[in-house]
């Protein structure tokens, strides 16, 4: 009976990870440095980046990522990252299927909007413990300062350019061009400067984030220019903004 009931398991357990299908290449690993792990092996430079990949890097260690959709992710030292879901359709009929849902548990990121969020504004989401951040045609860094951080604890929120959208239990807050915010149990909090333990991800030196040059989705043969005439979602009227809770 137990011999039945085990080869059953097996069973199930194989047909679940075939209905999962195998690990998609979705990015590539630009840089690595120091000790920065994905599951259970080490991130290398050049190496693809995989379908639910869950990244953790360790002191003076950091990671830069370019999506499939010319997206820029870079992970800043001590961090706990996940890939939830993503997911690029680059045909102008199924643009509106695209999506994307990263997770920041801890740590800090930045993050640069590719194509997905300027053809699908809305579409591109980082989950933290203080709520969901959505992409508005932005480059902005977040932190989440926990236990061993050294600043206050809560969610850091640093906006270079465009806005992003947060959504928690302090309602909805827009975060614009310049702005940088910490979120915590207390209340919400406007700063004058970045704090120190993402200053790394500030600046431009490390790591290199060049958003000037044309962005193009590489997809092989298919590589097209998707934001040539796009309009920034940033800029758009017709995106609807909430007031900030202060």
């Amino acid at each position: 009976m137990l011999k039945i009931i085990f080869t059953t398991v097996l069973l199930w357990s194989a047909a679940a990870v075939s209905a999962q299908g195998p690990a998609q290449t979705i990015g590539q690993v630009l840089n690595a440095s120091g000790q920065v792990s994905s599951g259970t092996m080490a991130l290398r430079t050049g190496q693809p980046v995989l379908t639910a990949a869950h990244l953790i890097s360790g002191n003076s260690s950091f990671a830069k990522l370019r999506m499939q959709d010319d997206s820029l992710i870079a992970l800043g030292e001590s961090s706990d990252f996940q890939i939830e879901q993503y997911l690029f359709r680059y045909q102008a009929a199924a643009v509106e299927t695209s999506r994307a849902r990263y997770v920041l548990n801890s740590g800090s990121v930045r993050m640069v909007s590719g194509a997905m969020s300027r053809l699908n504004p809305g579409s591109v989401v980082l989950a933290t413990p203080y709520g969901d951040i959505t992409t508005l045609g932005t480059d902005y860094s977040v932190g989440v300062c926990a236990a061993g951080c050294p600043s206050q604890p809560g969610l850091y929120v640093s906006v270079k350019s465009g806005r992003v959208r947060i959504s928690g239990s302090r309602g909805v807050i827009v975060v614009g061009s310049g702005e940088v915010l910490r979120l915590s149990a207390t209340g919400v909090e406007s700063l004058l400067a970045t704090p120190g333990f993402m200053l790394a991800l500030d600046f431009d030196g490390f790591p290199s984030l060049d958003t000037t040059e044309r962005i193009r989705v590489r997809l092989g043969v298919d590589t097209q220019d998707f934001l040539n005439g796009v309009i920034d979602p940033a800029a758009s009227p017709s995106l609807p903004l909430a007031n900030n809770s202060r």
